[in-house]
């Protein structure tokens, strides 16, 4: 799911993981398509082949998450980030949006 968002925070404690394969499931909600272009294909195929969980800073460090905040501060800094969000131009914001999903932007 959080490949389909625009922003993610994650707290330190965070774990991410893929168990689509694990479960005898193949990915879905476009995961084998976002995925390897986010992090790339070797990246991407771990995750995906292996189930592999990683831990919020891999998930920094691969472009995954946003920032990462500590555990007891995540739910202020999304309220914030979410905040800041909402305070801009909400035409521009979604022009922006469009930019950003389409292809050629």
């Amino acid at each position: 799911m959080l490949l389909h968002c625009d922003m993610v925070l994650a707290a330190r404690s965070t774990r991410l993981s893929m168990p689509f394969v694990k479960l005898g499931l193949v990915p879905e909600a476009a995961s084998s398509l976002l995925l390897p272009r986010l992090i790339g294909h070797q990246r991407a195929a771990e995750l995906l082949l292996l189930g592999v969980p990683v831990d919020s800073a891999t998930a920094l460090n691969f472009g995954l998450v946003n920032r990462v905040v500590e555990d007891d501060a995540l739910l202020e800094e999304a309220r914030t980030l979410a905040r800041s969000v909402v305070e801009q131009p909400a035409g521009a914001l979604r022009a922006t949006k469009q930019l950003l999903k389409s292809e050629t932007g």
